[in-house]
């Protein structure tokens, strides 16, 4: 090999080997793409799981703030078992739902469709009586010396929030024919039966 060709050589090997070290030294300092795109998650106050994913963006719309009713309904919520029920309500709710839990038990729908029944006698009287007062007139069942969760949920939903139970319509009395035939409940218009107790609307005369 002739000196020029051999200078040649020496030349383009560094070149080669220069060009590699460069390439490396770029990749290795290269960060390695992440075309992944971040998301948060929201969260409502007071629920674990999230209300919305949106991608670096608040929530489009914002939680709308309780209607004055609502509010309304929540101070009667919160008066149960104190010393202001009275005076917030306007009778003893804590009676009504002992008297729910002693007809309803612990059974949801039974609990909904009876505080239902006397809040349609309620309206049917044209609130004439509130309804611990339908409770003693009407001589509904002794009032048990707890109160279930499930009765208090049917008495705040139907008396308070007026979220209607709409199985029974607008039936106002029941009874469970188990434990003994009524002439007169049989005599009136059948509407639905729950749990083998028969809700009816009374027939007009």
């Amino acid at each position: 090999m002739s000196k020029r060709n051999k200078a040649c050589y020496i030349i383009g090997t560094i070149l080669i080997i220069g060009s590699i070290i460069l390439l490396a030294t770029t990749f290795l300092k290269a960060k390695p793409h992440d075309d992944r795109q971040s998301i948060i998650i929201y969260y409502e106050e007071g629920k674990d799981a999230p209300v919305s994913g949106v991608l670096n963006k608040v929530p489009y719309e914002p939680l709308e703030a309780p209607s004055e009713a609502e509010l309304i309904a929540l101070a009667c919520v919160e008066s149960i078992g104190t010393e202001t029920e009275l005076e917030t309500i306007g009778y003893n709710m804590t009676y009504v739902m002992q008297v729910i839990t002693a007809e309803g038990g612990t059974d949801q729908d039974m609990c909904l469709a009876c505080a239902q029944a006397l809040f349609n006698t309620c309206v049917k009287l044209q609130a004439k009586y509130n309804p611990e007062e339908v409770c003693e007139k009407y001589q509904y069942t002794q009032p048990a010396s707890f109160i279930s969760d499930e009765a208090r949920y049917a008495c705040e939903q139907i008396f308070l929030y007026g979220n209607m139970y709409e199985k029974v319509e607008d039936a106002t009395i029941f009874y469970n024919p188990k434990y003994g035939w009524s002439a007169y409940h049989e005599s009136q218009e059948f509407v639905c039966e729950i749990n083998g107790v028969n809700f009816y609307r009374e027939v007009t005369k």
